[in-house]
């Protein structure tokens, strides 16, 4: 999630939406993003690191603690690339790609998969003005016949404050569709640390259970490292 109507300068996150963000983490530093996912059935603790590598390109770390009625562990391990493709050109919008890869043995004997699981997203965000801004993403998992998509609209009331409404969901051929929505609010303490809180609910089935996030997240700076010199990568 962006932080719409701000300067470069000040973070942005992948969460608490459902959706990815364009930015890519600057050479030299490093971003961690960590929240609590709570519904009927369990609790998840999101911990997401992002790791600037420069060329653009940015690699993350994906690791999900669960805390259910049965079943109590670490979720398979997920690997991620990101890539920014181009920058925002009047109507066009800003696009990165972004892969995952979840290692199905690399979890706890209560998750543990003998297969891996992978998909791709698409990545595309417009800014409408200083304060307002639509994002939306598309995607495949496991290359089956299905399509994920995210389409969110943002508003930046002020520098400290972003608001957001997201539509998400799941295309299939075969089956019938997965909606949810949901909508939230982050709060920048400082240019690099950010807090936020979100909550959704299904649309149309319950295959998509209602949920509250919280998390926190913050962007550090590798000072043995050398200064990115192209930050709008």
């Amino acid at each position: 999630m962006a932080n719409f109507g701000q300067d470069i300068e000040n973070i942005e996150t992948e969460r608490p939406d459902q959706g990815n963000c364009t930015s890519i983490i600057p050479a030299g530093k490093f971003q961690i993003e960590n929240g609590i996912y709570c519904d009927s059935f369990s609790q998840i603790n999101n911990f997401f690191l992002r790791i600037g590598t420069g060329f653009k390109t940015e690699v993350r770390i994906l690791i999900d603690a669960s805390i259910s009625k049965h079943q109590t562990g670490f979720l398979p391990l997920g690997i991620s690339v990101k890539r920014s493709i181009c920058a925002q050109h009047k109507w066009i919008p800003a696009t990165s790609l972004a892969g995952y890869y979840y290692i199905g043995s690399l979890a706890s004997l209560n998750y543990y998969k003998s297969i891996n699981n992978y998909s791709i997203v698409g990545i595309f965000q417009n800014q409408l003005d200083k304060h307002w801004s639509i994002s939306y993403n598309l995607g495949n998992s496991d290359f089956k016949k299905n399509v994920m998509y995210t389409a969110s609209c943002c508003f930046a009331p002020s520098k400290k404050i972003t608001l957001f409404a997201e539509l998400f969901g799941q295309f299939y051929l075969n089956r019938y569709s997965v909606h949810g929505t949901d909508c939230g609010l982050l709060f920048f303490l400082k240019p690099n640390m950010q807090f936020d809180i979100a909550a959704g609910i299904p649309l149309l089935n319950n295959e998509i259970t209602s949920y509250l996030t919280f998390g926190y997240s913050i962007l550090f700076k590798n000072k043995c490292a050398p200064e990115d010199k192209n930050k709008k990568n």
